[in-house]
């Protein structure tokens, strides 16, 4: 499978047809599937079900559950969401952000996409996204001390 950039998507393991015994839970990638997995669920199914597939499939192990919780963290944002729709739809979803263009804005999210080539989840983009409701200017703060 070729990804929209012209990658593999088949070379990152993250990709790979997950199987789901104890074994396969040990992997390496196993945690940030099973993120990408229940990130993409809480998008079309009801909580129910995803409650489901999280009491069907083997547990995270601990040393993949931070891998697990970014990545899950990562796929369920809506810069994420916009990040993998193609060019053309998202150019008549969004114009322009302020001095550049939504595409560039998406990129860092793009290039951690598995069907991308990128590894599922990078902390710095994650931290990015973390911070994006925060205004650290102090005018807020200014504002409520009047």
């Amino acid at each position: 499978m070729v990804g929209p950039d012209g990658l593999s998507s088949s070379s990152s393991p993250v990709m790979q047809t997950p199987r789901v015994d104890h074994a396969a839970m040990q992997q390496p990638g196993a945690g940030a599937k099973r993120g990408l997995l229940e990130a993409v669920l809480q998008l079309s199914v009801p909580p129910e079900v995803l409650q489901y597939v999280q009491d069907v499939l083997p547990p995270v192990p601990d040393e993949q559950v931070e891998a697990r919780q970014i990545t899950y963290e990562t796929y369920s944002t809506f810069r994420m969401q916009l990040a993998a729709l193609p060019e053309p739809l998202l150019q008549q979803v969004c114009g322009s952000v302020r001095a550049c263009t939504l595409q560039e804005l998406l990129q860092p999210l793009r290039a951690i996409r598995p069907v991308n080539g990128g590894p599922g989840w990078d902390m710095d983009v994650v931290m990015q996204l973390r911070t994006l409701n925060f205004d650290l200017s102090g005018a807020a703060a200014a504002g409520a001390a009047e």
